[in-house]
């Protein structure tokens, strides 16, 4: 079900989206509301789970993890498929999984240490579902690329957020790691209840999320938002380029990101180079703008596949395990 939001939570939506720690003194000054105002509103969000969490988003590779992408095809075997997705759920290396028609039915974003672990997480998952497991394409992530959700105000943007791009090995102390865990399942946690769990004190507490900040170990932070509740549908979509040129790439990723429907641009190795989220109001507003880059880009890109997601998780498991 979805419903009619007007144009003061559309604009809650956006700031929460692009910063879910924002006090609500700062948006109440952004909407000219009052403080109350804000706070009935937001609760009314969570009630109708339009808003259904808020979760700090953590980059594996920042922990000395590599990021890899598997897509499968799966048999219309609808038990099965469950307990694979169930199954796949419970893994806390899985950083991502998808639900989707179209291109692949499954899609996974895995942190491992190296190649031998990601090879051994495959043939334990694989091997036991090998029944249903139709086709397998894998990739190695190189960036991924995140803007705000534009069409929320019906304006482009120009705000940009990077995963996976400069990997390290920060270590992480018990106070850190604790924290983590807490801001995934609450990114609007207080300081002073995380020093209280983590049995620290604020300035501890302060000085280390600064810290996992600074070193990207934490991205952003995210309202997790229910887009059927608000009338929209979410598209996957792989572009195959042609050899192109760095400034040709850059100029085409600004031009993606510039637009409002455009949520996420991934960069890999793999069968395709580039791929796509977007989140339009129906399929064909999704065709429109996708024959819109196609005509932006006519020598860059080659083909195009695209899947209609109908589940997305990050960290399915709800755990963050950084060995």
């Amino acid at each position: 079900m979805a419903f009619n939001i007007d144009k003061i939570d559309k604009r809650i939506l956006f700031e929460m989206d692009d910063y879910a720690r924002i006090p609500e003194t700062k948006l109440a000054k952004m909407v000219n509301r009052s403080k109350a105002s804000i706070r009935y509103r937001i609760k009314q969000l969570e009630q109708k789970k339009i808003i259904t969490g808020y979760h700090a988003w953590i980059d594996p590779t920042k922990v000395g993890y590599q990021v890899y992408k598997i897509y499968l095809k799966v048999a219309n075997k609808p038990k099965r498929r469950k307990e694979f997705i169930d199954y796949i759920k419970k893994e806390k290396s899985v950083f991502w999984l998808g639900v989707a028609d179209g291109a692949w039915d499954l899609g996974i974003t895995f942190f491992a240490k190296n190649n031998t672990d990601f090879y051994e997480f495959q043939h334990k998952s694989f091997y036991k579902f090998r029944d249903i497991i139709l086709s397998k394409k894998t990739a190695v992530v190189a960036e991924v690329v995140i803007s705000p959700k534009g069409f929320l105000l019906d304006q482009k943007k120009h705000k940009r957020t990077h995963f996976f791009l400069n990997p390290a090995k920060n270590q992480l102390d018990y106070i850190e790691y604790s924290m983590l865990r807490l801001l995934f399942k609450n990114a609007r946690i207080s300081i002073v209840e995380m020093a209280r769990q983590t049995k620290s004190t604020v300035d501890m507490v302060r000085t280390r999320l600064k810290r996992l900040e600074n070193t990207g170990v934490i991205v952003c932070y995210k309202a997790t938002i229910d887009h059927n509740k608000i009338g929209m549908e979410f598209f996957k979509t792989f572009l195959y380029l042609s050899q192109i040129d760095p400034d040709q790439e850059k100029k085409m990723v600004n031009y993606l990101l510039s637009h409002p429907n455009i949520l996420h641009v991934v960069k890999q190795v793999g069968p395709w180079e580039i791929e796509l989220e977007i989140m339009v109001e129906n399929y064909l507003k999704y065709t429109e703008i996708l024959n819109e880059i196609k005509e932006h880009f006519p020598d860059e890109i080659m083909d195009v596949d695209t899947a209609i997601m109908g589940g997305d998780y990050v960290f399915p498991c709800r755990d963050i395990v950084f060995e």
